[in-house]
């Protein structure tokens, strides 16, 4: 073969060389490109649904310890009914000089799933705040669990619980347990949910009104429980402690 007709080929054989990368690093930088597109997407999307609200509420309990204060609110738009409910602070100082009976003027902050209290302004006291409502970090616990994006779970002792049925609270107890064991023993007025089934079965949790979740299974499990049902967008829940094996312990009435 002649001189010139092997420099021709190895020149198409460079062009086509080039020419390949220059189609592939195009197809990279496009699909790179709409990656970057995607993500920037995502965080508007999420940036624009954050949502703020300044509301009025009675300081039930404060845990400065866990950084937890507890306050009967009123109606939350788009979040919840009045209740009586745990929120995070964003800063501890939030809660220096609060104590039961306090009232107060609040503002919460959503974003990224986590709903914060951000801003307290005390207006004044209500008298005659039972005592009971002066809660401690010895009597609340939040679980930090390692999955999933929902936070910590916000877990209340039996006694607690007690005391919302005593005062007329009237909760929305959710028993994972089987349904043979449901059906041996439960809280008053309970609802069987049994976690096996939760992820067929969870619209039938209601989203408003104070739900606590009981079982009688290991820790994780309640908390993974606890964080799916977060991921599904509800912010109305807590889980009691020691489930139902520690509400009968102490003597607490059982239905059958």
């Amino acid at each position: 073969m002649r001189l010139y007709k092997v420099v021709v080929l190895i020149n198409v054989a460079l062009g086509l060389g080039l020419l390949s990368g220059f189609l592939w690093w195009g197809r990279e930088a496009a699909r790179l490109g709409q990656e970057l597109a995607a993500v920037r997407q995502k965080a508007e999307t999420r940036q624009a649904s954050a949502r703020s609200w300044t509301l009025k509420g009675i300081v039930r309990g404060v845990a400065p310890e866990l950084n937890v204060i507890f306050i009967t609110h009123e109606e939350i738009p788009g979040l919840m009914a009045g209740m009586t409910m745990g929120f995070r602070a964003s800063s501890p100082k939030l809660l220096q000089g609060l104590t039961p009976g306090d009232t107060i003027q609040f503002t919460l902050n959503e974003a990224n799933n986590e709903v914060l209290v951000v801003a307290v302004l005390k207006v004044g006291r209500l008298e005659g705040t039972p005592a009971q409502y002066s809660l401690s970090a010895q009597m609340l616990d939040v679980l930090a669990v390692g999955h999933g994006t929902g936070g910590p779970v916000l877990a209340i002792p039996a006694e607690y619980a007690k005391r919302l049925l005593d005062e007329g609270d009237r909760p929305i107890f959710i028993d994972l347990r089987p349904v043979e064991e449901f059906r041996k023993g439960r809280l008053p007025r309970a609802r069987s949910l049994p976690i096996s089934e939760l992820r067929r079965r969870f619209a039938e949790v209601p989203r408003t009104g104070r739900v606590i979740l009981y079982c009688a299974c290991p820790p994780e499990e309640i908390q993974a429980g606890y964080q799916y049902l977060r991921d599904q967008g509800y912010r109305n829940l807590s889980v009691m402690e020691e489930g139902f094996p520690g509400w009968v312990k102490r003597g607490y009435p059982v239905e059958r």
